[in-house]
């Protein structure tokens, strides 16, 4: 096998989502991955709860950890509002988007299960098929609980 046959060329995209507002960082997550598609990348991936971002100041807010502060409940409802859900309309534009420019891609989501939300790592195919999804065990809405660190992974696979 030479050289080329084993390289594979990777973007790993460092810029921001739409702090809160899934539509536009869906739509960012679209312009990106395309350029990068675009410049040669077959694995085209974005960090940690890239989707829809992450209010880490709440962490340091005091009182911000109390479910009852208006400020953090205002916030933390945007945020279970812009969540994605996995099967649902978010995951399928990304799985297209795989498809469409033909590139394994990894997203951070805010997953949403109920009214509880996982930290999750999707994954599509250059067909756009989900592979098996990353999970974090500790759910967001108790991460305070659990030190902000999951004790071990959950793992689910989508057809």
């Amino acid at each position: 096998m030479t050289a080329s046959a084993r390289t594979v060329r990777v973007a790993a995209v460092q810029a921001a989502p739409a702090l809160l507002d899934l539509p536009v960082s869906l739509d960012r997550l679209e312009a990106w991955t395309g350029r990068a598609a675009g410049e040669g990348a077959q694995l085209v991936a974005f960090g940690e709860t890239w989707l829809t971002g992450y209010p880490a100041w709440l962490d340091e807010s005091p009182e911000a950890a109390l479910w009852g502060h208006p400020g953090a409940r205002a916030v933390f409802q945007r945020l279970v509002e812009n969540s994605v859900e996995v099967p649902g309309p978010a995951a399928d534009r990304m799985a297209g988007l795989a498809r469409e420019h033909r590139v394994t891609l990894v997203v951070g989501v805010h997953e949403r299960a109920g009214r509880t939300l996982y930290n999750t790592q999707l994954t599509f195919t250059r067909t756009g098929r989900s592979c098996a999804g990353t999970v974090s065990s500790c759910p967001r809405t108790t991460s305070a609980w659990c030190g902000g660190k999951a004790t071990a992974p959950r793992s689910r696979r989508s057809p």
